[in-house]
């Protein structure tokens, strides 16, 4: 399959039904992810509200589309706080990538994470930790944040490219630096 024309915007609410379709190929289907039931559409609904809305943390998240209609996803990237419930952990984000499987080794990662990280340069987003969220008597909110890290969290499939390690490779070179390896923390598919 030749490599599609496409185009790289903001994501927009109407086009979380096919992130959420693509994201659950991944948990259904592979070990790239550690989730074992595709989350409610719901969820990721939220979850796209909450990253991008401005009284939380403005992040970008972007999709790949076609150039014809501009409405088919290809794949879609954007950052989240890490470990966001914690206020220490303020400026920094981790990454999501995923393409459609239809999509994959075409280029259109590339160019996803690359125009996410110029939004990061370009924009400075400032994004907000919140402690305790939905304990309205605990809740609090921190001030807003640079940021600083960009954390990609990645499982390696032993059955993928370079036995798993092509992905790590992939983000070593696009300027990401390996900082350590978590080995037999989840078990998915039989594979630790």
């Amino acid at each position: 399959m030749a490599a599609p024309a496409f185009k790289i915007r903001a994501a927009t609410e109407n086009d979380i039904p096919q992130v959420h379709t693509i994201y659950s190929h991944y948990v259904a289907n592979t070990v790239l992810t550690f989730m074992q039931t595709a989350p409610p559409l719901q969820s990721m609904l939220d979850k796209f509200k909450n990253n991008t809305g401005n009284t939380r943390s403005g992040l970008p998240y972007l999709v790949a589309v076609d150039t014809d209609t501009e409405k088919t996803v290809l794949g879609f990237a954007y950052l989240s706080p890490f470990r966001g419930t914690m206020f220490s952990y303020g400026p920094t984000v981790e990454l999501s990538l995923f393409l459609s499987p239809k999509y994959t080794h075409k280029g259109i990662g590339s160019y996803l994470l690359a125009e996410l990280l110029s939004k990061l340069q370009d924009n400075k987003p400032l994004h907000r930790a919140v402690e305790h969220a939905g304990y309205k008597s605990h809740e609090s909110v921190s001030d807003p944040m640079p940021v600083r890290n960009i954390i990609a969290c990645m499982a390696l499939d032993p059955e993928g490219r370079d036995q798993g390690e092509g992905l790590r490779k992939w983000y070593e070179q696009r300027g990401f630096v390996e900082r350590g390896r978590l080995k037999s923390v989840g078990l998915k598919k039989g594979k630790w």
